[in-house]
């Protein structure tokens, strides 16, 4: 019967058929020890804690032999360190791994956009096997920045995410002097407000005419409806005019730049600082 299988095999790899590789378990069932086919705890992956751009991770396993867990980041495929695979049920290219005998290894993995994803896919015990789980980074806002300062004459780029609420939606305001829910909303989509703005793979974008808004501080608050909510302070100020220090700054077109109507206005204006724009 053995051989009969092993040819069958063989006769697949000829003819091109790759059998994808079942994997018996899951991160989830490994750490909360539901395994279906072995008892107990298993070797697998803890989250410690996440930065913007890097994810912490612990990768455990209790028992005495070696546990190989592959790793890469954003599912990027290039990251790849070799083609033929350790297991050779595995169908695609060995990645970076860290293998650990009875004991636990903290890690952090940097430059990372999105997502973390492990595997178990080697080492002395195959029902513990699992596919890429991924571990996102931190949610939050990306803009504006803490402090940024935004000119009138400028859209208001709003910018936030939360990859794992992705299917959840969100709710978000702009407020004029404070964070607090249902003061001073000036954008966003709660409080009556119905501006538009871009959702889609936990990415939020949102881009708002201030032009008509009042000079002062804002709070951007950002609320994903399955958990979390994040808030950024900004300034938003009147347009910066800048002045020509000598005639020839006037010339040659410049006075547009200084947002005169003409270039007599502008050389009258360096003359005798009597500002008529």
């Amino acid at each position: 019967m053995k051989k009969i299988i092993a040819l069958s095999i063989m006769f697949l790899m000829v003819v091109g058929v790759v059998l994808a590789y079942d994997y018996p378990s899951t991160n989830e069932w490994n750490r909360d020890g539901e395994n279906p086919i072995i008892a107990g705890v298993g070797p697998h992956i803890n989250i410690i804690s996440t930065g913007f751009d890097n994810v912490e991770l612990e990768f455990i396993n209790p028992h005495e032999y070696w546990a190989c867990f592959e790793y890469r980041r954003d599912g990027d495929t290039e990251e790849a360190i070799g083609s033929n695979h350790f297991n050779p049920w595995i169908d695609d290219d060995l990645y970076p791994y860290y293998c650990v005998n009875n004991e636990t290894r903290v890690e952090t993995i940097y430059d990372v956009d999105k997502y973390v994803e492990v595997r178990l896919t080697f080492g002395a015990e195959r029902d513990w096997d699992f596919d890429w789980t991924p571990f996102y980074v931190s949610p939050g806002i990306i803009s504006p920045e803490v402090g940024d300062t935004i000119y009138k004459d400028e859209l208001l780029n709003l910018e936030a995410r939360d990859f794992e609420a992705s299917s959840g939606g969100v709710r978000w305001a702009v407020r004029y002097g404070t964070c607090a829910a249902g003061t001073n909303t000036v954008a966003g989509n709660v409080d009556g407000k119905n501006d538009s703005f871009g959702w889609e793979d936990g990415i939020f974008t949102s881009d708002l005419d201030i032009s008509e808004w009042d000079a002062g501080q804002y709070c951007f608050i950002f609320n994903p409806r399955n958990g979390g909510r994040y808030t950024q302070d900004f300034i938003i100020a009147d347009i910066e005019i800048s002045e020509p220090e000598n005639i020839r700054d006037c010339m040659q077109g410049g006075w547009e730049e200084f947002g005169f109507r003409n270039q007599g206005q502008c050389i009258r204006f360096v003359n005798t600082k009597k500002d008529s724009r």
